[in-house]
């Protein structure tokens, strides 16, 4: 058997070295001694009923002795010849067991690919279409041709170099998307990159796809993701999710200037919640009050849960007391407890706002009835304690402060005030507090 599968080879052989040899050798007369036109009729004839035993010889001699016309026959095609060489090699390749006869029959194939592009010009066949299935014929037979894949990869390549567009379109973009997975395999990243940038005008919506995908992998350090989202954001001045990550790594990387710069291209492009929020965050971190209360108020009216509610009414709360508009900023803590009573910070911020009035009126210069305000102060900060108890730890810090300013013993002599006794923080006490009017508890 093994006599048998090495004569099969030779044979295989041989006929290879015959038309790889054409051009150091006589051209041998017809098999069986047949005329040209009669050789050439067997071997159409055997081919069509896929009796690719019998037309191989005749389809050996056909190459070497008429690679590309035959005297006296006006239909005859050369390239039509090899096609069929071709197929007959693949198609006796497929009946084989053994895998050496049957890469024997695929190596003999692939030479013909060759043979034919460098007998035919430009001209006479399209080298575009030739080198394209012999690309496909290694990839399809990479199991039994030695470095198919990359023979193919080759080619595509080579492709790609004559005809970027043609090749991009092609299969809806496959042989363009097995280039650049070879390249990224193989680690070329900037020759990666360069395909990608050259096919990228003429890709489908599923090949860019692909391309961002690659580019993603490809760009992982923050300075190369940076230059990469800024080159889309160029080309797609609207792509949200780019200018979305391309403001967090500015973010991340400390550039905060260019980082306010995308926030506020996305809140141009949108004035959601998320977008109005953050540059109200931006706005209160540069100390920029006025603008940060503009940009939350933006966000509360697009706010969609309590929870984005309660955010941003923290934040104009926050602005409000920096801008010293005590009693706006009150009303805004006042619709944090409207929005959830078991929330404790609204009551901790009017706590911090009442704190910030007695500075105010005092003027530097606290009085008794100053001090008094701090009654009302530890009142909302009790409030808050009671109502939320994560509040516990902070508030507590709070209470044992204020309460050291709160009016001594003397102090509440003097003015005649008694425990338990409930006094109005207003107007009566002094004209400042007159907004407040409250009342609380002498302790």
């Amino acid at each position: 058997m093994k006599k048998i599968v090495s004569l099969v080879a030779v044979l295989l052989y041989l006929g290879l070295t015959l038309v790889q040899a054409q051009a150091q050798q006589k051209v041998p007369p017809a098999p069986y001694g047949l005329k040209p036109i009669e050789a050439y009729s067997v071997f159409t004839e055997s081919y069509k009923n896929k009796d690719y035993q019998n037309a191989l010889p005749y389809g050996r001699w056909l190459l070497i002795a008429h690679p590309k016309k035959m005297k006296g026959v006006s239909d005859y095609s050369g390239n039509e010849v090899f096609s069929d060489m071709i197929d007959i090699y693949e198609g006796m390749a497929k009946k084989q067991n053994d895998p050496s006869v049957k890469s024997a029959y695929l190596d003999s194939a692939a030479t013909l690919y060759d043979k034919a592009l460098q007998t035919f010009s430009k001209d006479e066949i399209n080298h575009f279409d030739w080198i394209l299935q012999q690309g496909r014929f290694y990839q399809a037979h990479n199991d039994y041709i030695q470095n198919g894949t990359q023979k193919a990869f080759k080619d595509y390549e080579k492709l790609f170099q004559m005809d970027p567009k043609k090749l991009a379109t092609t299969s809806k973009g496959y042989y363009v998307q097995f280039i650049v997975n070879q390249l990224v395999n193989q680690g070329e990243k900037k020759k990666a990159l360069s395909v990608i940038n050259k096919a990228q005008p003429y890709a489908n919506a599923k090949t860019k796809q692909y391309f961002s995908q690659v580019q993603n992998q490809l760009f992982s350090s923050p300075k190369e993701r940076i230059a990469f989202l800024k080159g889309k954001v160029q080309n797609n001045p609207k792509d949200v999710k780019s200018l979305k990550e391309l403001y967090q790594l500015y973010h991340q990387t400390g550039d905060y200037d260019n980082a306010k710069k995308i926030a506020l291209q996305l809140y141009n492009l949108d004035q959601n919640y998320d977008n109005s929020e953050r540059l109200g965050s931006i706005a209160t971190d540069n100390a920029n009050y006025q603008d940060a209360v503009k940009y939350y108020k933006q966000a509360i009216s697009e706010a969609q849960t309590t929870k984005q509610k309660k955010a941003v009414i923290q934040g104009i709360v926050g602005n409000y007391i920096n801008l010293e508009k005590l009693q706006t900023a009150r009303r805004y803590a006042r619709q944090g407890i409207h929005l959830d009573s078991h929330w404790g910070k609204p009551y901790v911020d009017i706590a911090r706002i009442y704190a910030q009035a007695v500075n105010d009126c005092s003027g530097g210069n606290m009085t008794t009835k100053d001090k008094a305000v701090y009654w009302l102060v530890l009142d909302y900060l009790e409030k808050a304690k009671r109502v939320d108890p994560s509040t516990k730890g902070q508030v507590n810090q709070l209470i044992q402060t204020y309460k050291q300013v709160t009016p001594s013993v003397e102090n509440k002599f003097y003015q005649n005030w008694k425990k338990g006794e409930k006094i109005k923080i207003d107007s009566s006490l002094k004209k400042c507090y007159g907004w407040i009017n409250e009342t609380t508890t002498v302790r």
